[in-house]
């Protein structure tokens, strides 16, 4: 997939706010919205740079930090994320919590 530099520079700043939500306290899912609104965009604007996060942490072997990223529907992933079944994402996002994740993209 090809990717814009808004797609680029956006996933950097999105994958902060991922971390910093995973490495709080109680991290929670949050919905493309909470997403969008915490990055000032539109939240149907972020899935290239999801994608581009999802793409990351498959070259290094990581789950998908994305995971994460939920609809506010039905409380899954999106159709373009790795895992959207409940048992799949739960897996995922558990195996999410042992990864040292850099405070900023390594991209």
């Amino acid at each position: 997939m090809r990717y814009s530099k808004r797609d680029i520079e956006l996933s950097k700043q999105i994958y902060v706010y991922l971390v910093a939500n995973l490495t709080s306290p109680q991290p929670a899912f949050v919905t493309y919205k909470q997403v969008g609104d915490a990055r000032g965009v539109f939240h149907r604007t972020i899935r290239g740079a999801l994608y581009y996060i999802q793409d990351r942490c498959k070259e290094r072997g990581w789950p998908t930090l994305t995971v994460w990223v939920v609809r506010k529907d039905s409380g899954l992933p999106g159709r373009g994320c790795d895992v959207v079944e409940w048992p799949e994402v739960k897996a995922a996002a558990e195996a999410c919590k042992k990864i040292d994740w850099p405070k900023e993209p390594w991209w």
